[in-house]
Protein backbone atom coordinates (compact mmCIF):
# COMPACT_ATOMS: atom_id res chain seq x y z
CA UNK A 1 0.00 0.00 0.00
CA UNK A 2 1.24 3.19 -0.71
CA UNK A 3 1.36 6.24 1.23
CA UNK A 4 -1.21 8.11 -0.89
CA UNK A 5 -3.31 5.11 -0.05
CA UNK A 6 -2.60 5.26 3.70
CA UNK A 7 -3.34 8.77 3.84
CA UNK A 8 -6.58 8.34 2.31
CA UNK A 9 -7.32 5.61 4.53
CA UNK A 10 -6.45 7.29 7.09
CA UNK A 11 -8.41 10.80 6.06
CA UNK A 12 -11.42 8.81 5.29
CA UNK A 13 -10.85 6.75 9.21
CA UNK A 14 -11.05 10.53 10.39
CA UNK A 15 -14.04 11.51 8.18
CA UNK A 16 -15.56 8.36 9.65
CA UNK A 17 -14.37 8.98 13.65
CA UNK A 18 -15.54 12.94 12.92
CA UNK A 19 -18.85 11.74 11.60
CA UNK A 20 -19.31 9.54 14.02
CA UNK A 21 -18.21 11.45 17.03
CA UNK A 22 -20.54 14.14 15.69
CA UNK A 23 -23.23 11.59 15.76
CA UNK A 24 -22.34 10.66 19.38
CA UNK A 25 -22.25 14.13 20.76
CA UNK A 26 -25.60 14.63 18.91
CA UNK A 27 -27.00 11.22 20.59
CA UNK A 28 -25.55 12.18 24.22
CA UNK A 29 -26.57 15.93 23.45
CA UNK A 30 -30.14 14.44 22.95
CA UNK A 31 -29.86 11.77 26.05
CA UNK A 32 -28.73 14.79 28.39
CA UNK A 33 -32.03 17.03 27.23
CA UNK A 34 -34.29 14.15 27.81
CA UNK A 35 -32.51 13.72 31.14
CA UNK A 36 -32.99 17.41 31.85
CA UNK A 37 -36.22 17.48 30.89
CA UNK A 38 -37.15 14.23 33.02
CA UNK A 39 -35.38 15.36 35.85
CA UNK A 40 -37.18 18.61 35.77
CA UNK A 41 -40.67 17.22 35.25
CA UNK A 42 -39.55 15.15 38.34
CA UNK A 43 -38.91 18.02 40.49
CA UNK A 44 -42.08 19.75 39.63
CA UNK A 45 -44.15 16.29 40.60
CA UNK A 46 -42.16 16.56 43.70
CA UNK A 47 -43.41 19.98 44.20
CA UNK A 48 -46.58 19.31 43.73
CA UNK A 49 -46.56 16.23 46.09
CA UNK A 50 -45.33 18.28 48.60
CA UNK A 51 -48.07 21.14 48.34
CA UNK A 52 -50.61 17.73 48.50
CA UNK A 53 -48.37 16.31 51.79
CA UNK A 54 -49.75 20.19 53.09
CA UNK A 55 -52.84 19.62 52.07
CA UNK A 56 -53.51 16.06 53.20
CA UNK A 57 -51.34 17.11 56.71
CA UNK A 58 -53.81 20.25 57.05
CA UNK A 59 -57.06 17.29 56.56
CA UNK A 60 -55.34 14.72 58.97
CA UNK A 61 -55.24 17.84 61.57
CA UNK A 62 -59.22 18.47 60.60
CA UNK A 63 -60.36 15.40 60.45
CA UNK A 64 -58.60 13.97 63.73
CA UNK A 65 -60.12 17.68 65.11
CA UNK A 66 -63.50 16.68 63.98
CA UNK A 67 -63.41 12.43 64.95
CA UNK A 68 -61.86 13.90 69.11
CA UNK A 69 -65.22 16.57 68.90
CA UNK A 70 -67.50 13.63 68.04
CA UNK A 71 -65.87 11.37 70.80
CA UNK A 72 -66.86 13.86 72.90
CA UNK A 73 -70.12 14.93 71.99
CA UNK A 74 -70.77 10.77 72.15
CA UNK A 75 -69.37 10.85 75.62
CA UNK A 76 -71.70 13.13 76.64
CA UNK A 77 -74.82 11.35 74.94
CA UNK A 78 -73.99 8.24 75.87
CA UNK A 79 -73.78 10.04 79.59
CA UNK A 80 -77.15 12.00 78.98
CA UNK A 81 -78.49 8.61 77.90
CA UNK A 82 -77.78 6.66 81.06
CA UNK A 83 -78.95 9.58 83.20
CA UNK A 84 -82.04 9.12 81.29
CA UNK A 85 -82.32 5.67 81.83
CA UNK A 86 -81.86 5.37 84.91
CA UNK A 87 -84.26 8.30 85.43
CA UNK A 88 -86.64 6.06 83.48
CA UNK A 89 -85.85 2.72 85.99
CA UNK A 90 -86.69 5.32 88.56
CA UNK A 91 -89.65 6.47 87.10
CA UNK A 92 -91.10 2.94 86.09
CA UNK A 93 -90.55 1.80 89.75
CA UNK A 94 -92.12 4.95 91.58
CA UNK A 95 -94.88 4.45 89.23
CA UNK A 96 -95.05 0.43 90.17
CA UNK A 97 -94.90 1.11 93.64
CA UNK A 98 -97.27 3.86 93.59
CA UNK A 99 -100.29 1.85 91.19
CA UNK A 100 -99.20 -0.95 93.95
CA UNK A 101 -100.39 0.98 96.89
CA UNK A 102 -103.16 2.07 94.99
CA UNK A 103 -104.04 -1.30 94.94
CA UNK A 104 -103.06 -1.51 98.79
CA UNK A 105 -102.84 2.10 100.14
CA UNK A 106 -101.18 -0.02 103.52
CA UNK A 107 -98.28 -1.41 101.14
CA UNK A 108 -96.27 1.58 101.88
CA UNK A 109 -95.77 0.56 105.54
CA UNK A 110 -94.50 -2.84 104.97
CA UNK A 111 -95.62 -6.38 104.17
CA UNK A 112 -98.72 -8.25 106.15
CA UNK A 113 -99.88 -4.42 107.48
CA UNK A 114 -103.48 -5.73 106.62
CA UNK A 115 -103.01 -9.03 108.63
CA UNK A 116 -101.49 -6.79 111.51
CA UNK A 117 -104.41 -4.84 111.59
CA UNK A 118 -106.73 -7.30 111.59
CA UNK A 119 -104.95 -9.03 114.32
CA UNK A 120 -105.36 -6.11 116.77
CA UNK A 121 -109.03 -5.88 115.50
CA UNK A 122 -109.60 -9.43 116.56
CA UNK A 123 -107.45 -8.76 120.38
CA UNK A 124 -108.86 -7.47 123.67
CA UNK A 125 -106.54 -5.26 124.71
CA UNK A 126 -106.00 -3.36 128.67
CA UNK A 127 -106.94 0.34 127.11
CA UNK A 128 -108.32 1.56 123.80
CA UNK A 129 -106.66 -0.38 120.51
CA UNK A 130 -103.87 0.21 119.55
CA UNK A 131 -103.47 2.76 116.07
CA UNK A 132 -101.12 2.78 113.40
CA UNK A 133 -99.49 2.92 111.28
CA UNK A 134 -99.48 6.38 111.94
CA UNK A 135 -98.52 7.60 108.09
CA UNK A 136 -102.76 6.89 107.79
CA UNK A 137 -103.51 9.49 110.25
CA UNK A 138 -100.63 12.27 108.96
CA UNK A 139 -101.46 14.10 105.74
CA UNK A 140 -98.84 16.40 103.35
CA UNK A 141 -100.11 19.42 101.66
CA UNK A 142 -97.25 20.22 99.55
CA UNK A 143 -95.82 16.99 98.00
CA UNK A 144 -91.92 18.65 97.57
CA UNK A 145 -91.46 18.10 101.10
CA UNK A 146 -91.94 13.99 100.64
CA UNK A 147 -88.73 12.92 100.69
CA UNK A 148 -88.13 14.94 103.41
CA UNK A 149 -90.74 13.79 105.20
CA UNK A 150 -90.04 10.23 104.37
CA UNK A 151 -86.43 10.66 105.39
CA UNK A 152 -86.82 12.49 108.86
CA UNK A 153 -89.93 10.73 109.59
CA UNK A 154 -90.40 7.67 107.35
CA UNK A 155 -89.48 4.98 110.47
CA UNK A 156 -92.23 6.62 112.75
CA UNK A 157 -94.35 6.81 110.25
CA UNK A 158 -94.76 3.29 110.26
CA UNK A 159 -95.03 2.67 113.69
CA UNK A 160 -97.70 2.29 116.25
CA UNK A 161 -99.35 4.04 119.04
CA UNK A 162 -100.62 2.21 122.54
CA UNK A 163 -102.40 3.45 125.05
CA UNK A 164 -101.28 1.33 127.88
CA UNK A 165 -97.74 -0.47 128.66
CA UNK A 166 -99.23 -4.06 129.18
CA UNK A 167 -100.46 -3.67 125.56
CA UNK A 168 -97.43 -3.11 124.24
CA UNK A 169 -96.20 -6.57 124.90
CA UNK A 170 -99.23 -8.10 123.08
CA UNK A 171 -98.82 -5.72 119.79
CA UNK A 172 -95.00 -6.31 119.61
CA UNK A 173 -96.36 -10.52 119.43
CA UNK A 174 -98.47 -9.53 116.90
CA UNK A 175 -96.02 -7.85 114.55
CA UNK A 176 -93.01 -10.37 115.20
CA UNK A 177 -95.99 -13.46 113.89
CA UNK A 178 -97.25 -11.56 110.64
CA UNK A 179 -96.63 -13.27 107.66
CA UNK A 180 -95.47 -16.81 109.09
Amino acid sequence: MSLREAETQLSHVVSQIKEESEALGQTVQARKEESRQELQELEERIDAMKVLRVALQDDIVRVREEVDSADKAYLAKKAEFIKLKQRNEDLTDAYRIFTSQMVDPLKQYGNNVQQILDQINQTQWVDKKPIGPLGTYVGLRDMKYANVMRHFLGSLLCSFVVFHGDDQQALRNIIRGAGK
